[in-house]
């Protein structure tokens, strides 16, 4: 699969896929006459990627969990990792709750005053 294939496949721009491969967070993409040649076996590693980029994961922490993935007996570490961002995305749902429950309480009062 080339890499507009797979740009539109994920609704991510090229560049994007072409930083995080720079970047060592995209691994093995094999190349045809220079061309990347996605495959299936690629696709958990993007989903994976997209998906704590989505979260807020810190592209520092995100290339740290990536390196560790060769390292023999970083099990712990790699979960320490996720572990440390699920904590992030918590604090994050707490306070966009919050956030909700305020605009819920504003807006209902809104509709008192105007009907």
């Amino acid at each position: 699969m080339t890499i507009k294939e797979v740009s539109e496949r994920y609704q991510v721009s090229e560049a994007t896929l072409r930083y995080y491969e720079k970047e060592g967070i995209i691994i093995g993409v094999k190349r045809k006459n220079g061309i990347r040649d996605y495959t299936e076996e690629n696709f958990p590693n993007i989903e994976f990627v997209l998906c704590m980029r989505n979260a807020g994961m810190s592209m520092e922490r995100l290339k740290k969990y990536i390196k560790l993935l060769n390292v023999p007996n970083s099990e712990n570490l790699r979960k320490d990792i996720l572990k440390h961002q699920r904590d992030e995305i918590k604090e994050q749902v707490e306070e966009l709750t919050k956030a909700l429950k305020k605009l819920d309480y504003k807006i209902e009062k809104y509709e008192k005053i105007i009907s």
